[in-house]
């Protein structure tokens, strides 16, 4: 067949802990943030345009909440609070 079939799985995390995870990225928490911004919108803008293949009719992406496929990156909530609080400070 000349054609492929190809199917997106579009993971989500939550934002604040993608900045935490890397926070010293792109000049810092701020830096970092508007990078992924833009990722975000890029991608949201490409998922709204393609939605279902215009031939078959199929859905051409799932959504899958990265949370709910694997365990947390901190060892505890107080963890994971203090990565926040160290973006948003």
């Amino acid at each position: 067949s000349p054609h492929a079939e190809i199917k997106f799985i579009v993971l989500n995390r939550d934002y604040t802990e993608t900045i935490a995870s890397h926070m010293n990225w792109d000049g810092g928490p701020e830096g970092h943030s508007k990078i992924i911004s833009g990722f975000m919108i890029i991608l949201s803008r490409f998922l709204n345009s393609h939605i279902v293949d215009s031939v078959t009719g199929t859905k051409l992406w799932t959504l899958l909440c990265l949370e709910s496929i694997t365990a947390k990156n901190y060892q505890s909530e107080t963890e994971s609070n203090e990565a926040r609080r160290s973006v948003i400070h």
